[in-house]
């Protein structure tokens, strides 16, 4: 037992120890005004290359890194600011009861306002410079036509104006399967023109389903049936219903 407690207290420093490397980087200052003196900065500079280092990403690439590195910067930070409990092996008590605004003002105004010369407010800058530049680039997917203007293709994709008339008709076509395998396959005799609401019914649990004119109050006796009795439902096997799959489907919907 004392050798166990020994070690989480020995693992509790290391993590206090790395959080004080990790702010150290954060609040570094900049040498001469140089951002890229700053060891954060020099390195999210690699961030920038392709994954086979031959080429530099577009902005557009390049921003979604730097918004990264802003989110975990702000953390450090604002850890820094108001822990939620005292760093022993560095120093740093636990945030106070009172006045914790002024000590967030404290850190905001050193690391965090544009034209302090540190790593966060740099990055930030250079994310709002990359966003504007990337509304110039190129879109990152170019079609082109045929002469005639019935084939539209992108690389080695083509695709006829015939087969693309087509596509409304193929996602409502699969939207009726999908809807036959969520009921089962019933086919209710159901108007829906016919339907009757009250709008005004205001009564706790109350559903259009339960309205007397539509008479749906027990349609799902005949749902619960076919998720019984259907041969491509998985609710029961040899007689019986699997519990637990029904209660993970319940927890899942």
């Amino acid at each position: 037992m004392m050798r166990d407690e020994s070690n989480i207290a020995m693992f509790m420093e290391f993590l206090e120890l790395l959080y004080q490397l990790c702010l150290t980087i954060n609040t570094e200052r900049f040498n001469e005004g140089r951002p890229s003196s700053t060891l954060l900065v020099f390195l999210s500079g690699i961030l920038g290359f392709s994954q086979d280092c031959k080429h530099f990403l577009l902005a557009r690439q390049f921003c979604p890194y730097l918004s990264g590195q802003i989110y975990i910067q702000r953390l450090i930070l604002l850890e820094r600011a108001l822990p939620l409990r005292g760093y022993r092996a560095i120093g740093i008590p636990r945030r106070p009861y009172v006045n914790q605004l002024d000590q967030l003002n404290s850190i905001r105004e050193k690391y965090m306002i544009a034209g302090t010369q540190h790593p966060l407010t740099e990055m930030i800058s250079l994310r709002g410079f990359g966003r504007n530049i990337a509304r110039t680039e190129p879109p990152s997917i170019l079609f082109s036509w045929s002469d005639d203007g019935e084939i539209i293709r992108y690389g080695d994709f083509q695709l006829t104006m015939d087969k693309f008339q087509q596509i409304p008709d193929y996602f409502i076509s699969r939207g009726e399967e999908i809807c036959d395998k969520l009921i089962f396959d019933i086919k209710p005799d159901i108007g829906l023109a016919a339907m009757k609401d009250d709008m005004v019914n205001m009564s706790s649990g109350y559903s259009f389903v339960k309205h007397p004119a539509n008479d749906l109050d027990k349609a799902y006796l005949d749902l619960l049936y076919s998720a019984y009795a259907s041969r491509e439902s998985k609710f029961s096997k040899g007689g019986h219903w699997r519990w637990k799959l029904l209660h993970t489907q319940q927890r899942g919907t």
